[in-house]
């Protein structure tokens, strides 16, 4: 795990308070510190995308509101040798609005859980079309 944490720190500073190990590459809308120095304010944290250290890989994680469209909250996964990070990635649409830590933390706790627990067995093909594992909110 060690080799893994020095190639995702190269992404950046390591996320506080999540309890995953994962740089996020948009600051959240209770990053007060990051939004002051950014000019941004809590209402511009509608989207994030996420580089996670989930046990000897690193996975790809978008992560948007739909909040203001007509979008639905959904979980998609696809296993691509040519994406980046070895190929896992993942984007979630969540209904939460402003995103915050504790949308991402129960986010990566779902997911997880959903790499650990046989639920993705049989989708370890190999493929760039992203096929949908939930269609609930992973943020709450």
């Amino acid at each position: 795990m060690n080799e893994i944490l020095k190639i995702l720190r190269g992404y950046g500073e390591l996320a506080n308070g999540l309890g995953f190990e994962a740089v996020v590459r948009h600051p959240l809308a209770d990053e007060t510190e990051w939004l002051e120095k950014l000019g941004l304010k809590p209402e511009d944290c509608n989207s994030c995308s996420i580089i996670w250290a989930f046990e000897e890989r690193l996975i790809f994680v978008d992560l948007f509101s739909t909040s203001k469209t007509i979008r639905k909250s959904h979980v998609l996964y696809k296993l691509d040798d040519e994406a980046r990070f070895g190929g896992v990635h993942f984007m979630v649409a969540t209904e939460q609005f402003p995103l915050k830590t504790k949308h991402v933390e129960k986010m990566l706790r779902y997911l997880s859980v959903w790499l650990t627990d046989g639920s993705s067995e049989d989708l370890k093909i190999r493929t760039s079309k992203p096929i949908q594992i939930s269609s609930k909110d992973i943020c709450v």
